[in-house]
């Protein structure tokens, strides 16, 4: 699972769809935190970084478009 200070900065994100996402795929995909966001590992090793600061309003849905590539299945409530 995630601790306080993962949990603090993604709670920082400003959308919402987003954050539902990253949290429910940090559920199920191998993670890592980095200074410019989150970095997602998928199950044939290649690496997807998605960054926290969402300047575009497409953010969240290119964001889910990136973590399908690594093998990711949203649940219903990551696709809020």
């Amino acid at each position: 699972m995630f601790n306080a200070k993962e949990r603090r900065k993604i709670n920082n994100c400003n959308d919402r769809q987003m954050r539902a996402v990253l949290f429910d795929a940090m559920k199920t995909l191998r993670y890592k935190m980095v200074r410019g966001g989150i970095m997602f590992y998928g199950e044939n090793g290649d690496a997807v970084t998605i960054h926290l600061t969402t300047s575009d309003h497409r953010a969240g849905q290119n964001a889910l478009s990136r973590l399908r590539k690594l093998g990711y299945v949203p649940t219903k409530k990551g696709k809020s």
